[in-house]
């Protein structure tokens, strides 16, 4: 299947805009929109799509990350960053491909440049997770609990904001309240019967690890 980078598909007078990746055939165009949540087929499109070195660039990256060739794979990424630093898209996988090679200050850089723009719901809240988390990796505490409670206010249902902000707490010495937000989302999140049976005994003593009872 032919790789396609971002571009613009034209159908009659209606101009779909991209922030994702295309994979084109030559009969029928699957268009992942990411602020749609959609997926769209269109036929008899007429593309306008920029092909050449860009395109080759992120084939290439992303060959490269999917078998293990990281280093390769950053100097791909920082390249084709540098040409399309308006690219939400982009911004974060440079991001986070940097994170993975635990170059954290690198990825730093790139997730706020990314935050700067425009962002779908989905790499907006990626975003400021790998954000906050990369913000603790190098111990800037503050930075990383402030992305947190950023997080946990736009997307309240994400579980995974909360996890990371207690092990904030806890580098911050607020482990009490750590425990207590660690204890409330296991409540709230498990299955395990053999917890939840336990659930009331566990949920009154969540604010209360410290208190004893003679």
């Amino acid at each position: 299947m032919p790789f396609c980078t971002f571009g613009s598909i034209e159908q009659s007078k209606n101009i779909i805009q991209l922030d994702s990746i295309l994979f084109v055939n030559s009969d029928t165009i699957s268009i992942k929109v990411e602020k749609q949540d959609r997926v769209t087929k269109v036929t008899s499109t007429k593309m306008s799509i920029n092909r050449g070195g860009k395109m080759k660039l992120l084939h290439k990256f992303f060959d490269l990350k999917q078998n293990g060739h990281l280093q390769s794979a950053r100097e791909e990424i920082t390249r084709l960053a540098e040409e399309q630093e308006k690219n939400p898209s982009i911004l974060f996988e440079a991001g986070l491909l940097h994170k993975n090679l635990e170059m954290m200050p690198q990825a730093i850089t790139y997730f706020n440049q990314a935050l700067e723009l425009d962002l779908s719901e989905g790499i907006r809240k990626n975003t400021l997770f790998h954000l906050g988390a990369s913000y603790r990796a190098v111990g800037l505490y503050d930075n990383a609990k402030e992305t947190f409670e950023i997080g946990m206010s736009e997307f309240p249902a994400a579980n995974e904001f909360y996890i990371y902000f207690a092990m904030v707490l806890y580098n911050m010495d607020d482990s009490d309240l750590a425990m207590e937000i660690l204890l409330t989302k296991l409540l709230e999140t498990t299955d395990d019967e053999n917890i939840l049976k336990h659930q009331k005994e566990f949920s009154f003593y969540a604010n209360r690890l410290d208190e004893l009872f003679n």
